[in-house]
């Protein structure tokens, strides 16, 4: 939370680095987080970088593997921002990830993806319109 520190301490760069990181993350700007580990002032930094890049690492996996049946080396290695080879390392480790000829195929069972029922993402939109409406409200 912002509101226990003082204005004049937010300036600081060690705890306005910190909370860079806690803005991209939670607006979900997984790329900016990644390259702000680069501006780390500190390097008693390095540990808890290292776990968050993971961290984000994983959940742009989760959702490539959510989103695309099969994606080729390169793309996903470009969004997860590493190198193709770090690609291959991390799927060794997923037993649903089978890699050939430069593709990575993703074994999902129905029973794995989560799906939303039709009437329940209807009320999810409707009501992420009906925020909408109130921020341009409001704006």
């Amino acid at each position: 939370k912002l509101q226990p520190i003082p204005l004049k301490e937010r300036s600081d760069k060690y705890i306005n680095y910190v909370v860079e990181l806690e803005k991209n993350l939670m607006e979900g700007n997984y790329n900016q987080l990644l390259k702000t580990r680069q501006k780390s002032p500190s390097t008693l930094y390095k540990a808890l970088l290292n776990k968050l890049e993971s961290t984000v690492q994983d959940e742009i996996a989760s959702c490539i593997e959510q989103s695309y049946p099969s994606i080729s080396l390169a793309a996903a290695a470009k969004l997860m921002n590493v190198k193709p080879q770090d690609v291959l390392n991390y799927a060794e480790g997923k037993e649903n990830w089978k890699v050939t000829n430069q593709q990575i195929v993703f074994n999902i069972n129905d029973e794995t993806k989560a799906e939303i029922p039709p009437e329940t993402a209807r009320d999810l939109i409707s009501e992420t319109l009906s925020y909408a409406n109130e921020l341009e409200r409001i704006v």
